[in-house]
């Protein structure tokens, strides 16, 4: 764990000085680890690299979801899956393949389709052991060796649940004990019989005082002057000039020249940002590309936020990229919630207030994800069956004001890639058998890595002696300028009292120096998260520690420093 010190006066002292345990002082010193050069040559050869294992590959069809969104809107949706369904419509009626959003029948589409039939499958389970083989004769480190044969241990579970399901089948956050047992509280599980999520109470305190709150920054320009800071070559290329304080939004164009701009902050010339006819920013570490959707208005709270989140992602997988394990660069097996959650804690740094609506709108996936799980036993058939509906999990979350908009998103991603017929499966977890309905849990790590890293983060951050985390961080989950202030202050060792002989000039600027210190410790601390895309775990093993280069990695904070 990472330990405190009081003792610094300054940013650069106290990230100098911040230490970790099992990391060796003379780790510079050390000789290189062998790469895994020859073992991800391997990897990629014999297991498909496009779109393999995951929902993503499925996209619904276009007339299916207008139907679905107005059956569920109407109050109807139970009605309509029951007839549609009823008619032993296949899943190609429900699904496409996605690659290519332009062109479906692409040969790229073709091919992901390919890869997930049955007689693909059986033979990619064959060649696995061609990988195990190698991973076994491999000289790199054990820990490396480990990843790769959660990567086998991954693939091999994918297979046999989409043999047993058919296409689509569950996502990859379901394809292991491991990741069923980090989903779920087990303990509580066991003692209600009922599925429990470990964060389902905070999930639900946020939800219910959620409220239709006003955006923290109500135009595009406080954002850009304050957070991003452009610099006049960066404006020119921005065409700053043509923003005043009633633009509420940045165009397409714009959004998209924003975030070349970061990503040159970071030297990154090699990456592109390019277009793309889907509604979600996607960032492709191994491909060293964003996608930016064609219609896709950035407004003000997205420019302070959305950016600081993405620019988690690329330099993870930049960072990882580096590593003598460069399948960092794709991430770890189970990745996702450790890097999620720092992308979302990144939004909190750069002044993301508790109960925003981007904390609501995670707190509402998780919610509806642990509600989908649920179970309970039917005295009429004799079996257990999904506790609630969807269209039951729709009308909660409009109640907790979240948009129908949201609210119709939210239960669709968590029913894609299904059969949507809310089958009950049993999922062995820990040599306990829990029985799950079927839902697409991905959702869930933004806010369980939210929380996770939130939890992390009150361990690490410096404060004087005697201050306790709890009485500092009021919020359940919350960086506010106060919070950052005190942090700043344990690092100076100053205290301001209302008795100083200050001016009240000087004391607000006393507290805004503070304040940006505090925040510059926690990127501090975010940096020590980010040298590739692994988890949280292996951020503390010693196995990882001994294994992982820190040198020359691309730092965070330079996506604040503008270029002249």
């Amino acid at each position: 764990m990472p330990r405190r010190n009081h003792e610094t006066n300054s940013y650069q002292d106290f990230v100098g000085h911040l230490t970790f345990k099992s990391r060796s002082n003379k780790e510079s010193e050390k000789p290189s680890p062998e790469t895994d050069a020859e073992l991800l040559k391997l990897f990629k050869e014999l297991v498909p690299q496009d779109k393999f294992g995951e929902v993503a590959v499925t996209t619904a069809l276009p007339e299916f979801r207008a139907k679905y969104n107005a059956a569920i809107q109407a109050g109807d949706l139970e009605a309509f899956l029951s007839e549609f369904l009823g008619q032993d419509e296949p899943l190609s009626s429900i699904y496409v393949a996605r690659s290519n959003p332009d062109s479906l029948t692409s040969p790229a589409d073709l091919r992901i389709v390919n890869n997930h039939q049955p007689e693909r499958l059986r033979d990619l389970e064959s060649k696995l052991e061609i990988m195990l083989k190698a991973i076994d004769e491999s000289s790199v480190s054990e820990a490396v060796k480990g990843l790769y044969r959660q990567k086998v241990a991954a693939t091999r579970q994918f297979i046999a649940t989409a043999l047993e399901l058919g296409q689509p089948g569950f996502t990859r956050e379901q394809q292991s004990s491991a990741s069923w047992s980090r989903l779920l509280d087990m303990e509580k599980t066991a003692q209600t019989g009922e599925v429990t999520m470990p964060y389902e109470d905070a999930a639900l305190t946020i939800l219910e005082n959620n409220t239709e709150a006003q955006a923290v920054y109500p135009n595009v320009l406080e954002p850009l002057d304050t957070i991003w800071k452009l610099s006049e070559k960066e404006k020119a290329a921005f065409q700053y000039e043509t923003l005043n304080e009633n633009t509420l939004t940045l165009t397409p164009e714009q959004g998209k020249k924003l975030f070349e701009i970061i990503l040159e902050r970071v030297d990154l010339a090699d990456w592109v940002v390019e277009w793309s006819s889907s509604s979600a920013i996607d960032v492709n570490a191994p491909a060293k590309k964003i996608s930016f959707p064609q219609t896709r208005e950035l407004s003000g709270d997205d420019i302070a936020y959305v950016i600081a989140h993405e620019l988690i992602h690329v330099l993870r997988g930049v960072n990882g990229a580096k590593q003598s394990a460069s399948i960092l660069e794709s991430g770890m097996d189970d990745y996702l919630a450790t890097e999620e959650g720092l992308a979302t804690l990144s939004e909190m740094i750069v002044g993301q207030p508790f109960g925003h609506r981007r904390q609501a709108l995670f707190a509402a996936r998780y919610w509806a994800v642990a509600q989908a799980l649920k179970v309970e036993f039917d005295p009429t058939t004799q079996e257990k069956r999904a506790k609630y509906t969807m269209q039951e999990i729709f009308d909660k979350l409009v109640e907790f004001n979240i948009s129908v908009k949201d609210a119709t998103e939210i239960v669709w991603r968590i029913s894609r890639g299904t059969s949507l017929k809310r089958k009950v499966v049993d999922v062995e977890i820990e040599r306990e058998t829990v029985a799950v309905a079927e839902t697409f849990t991905k959702d869930s790590v933004y806010f369980v890595g939210q929380m996770m890293m939130f939890n992390v983060f009150k361990e690490i951050m410096p404060l004087l002696e005697g201050e306790n985390v709890k009485g500092v961080i009021k919020d359940a989950g919350s960086f506010s300028d106060r919070v950052l202030a005190r942090i700043g202050r344990a690092i100076v060792k100053e205290q301001v009292s209302e008795q100083d002989d200050t001016t009240v000039q000087d004391r607000a600027e006393v507290y805004a120096f503070l304040v940006k210190l505090g925040r510059e410790a926690l990127l501090g601390i975010l940096q020590y998260f980010i040298p590739g895309k692994m988890t949280l775990e292996a951020a503390y093993d010693p196995e990882w520690l001994s294994v992982l280069q820190r040198d020359s990695l691309t730092q965070y904070r330079k996506i604040f420093t503008a270029k002249e």
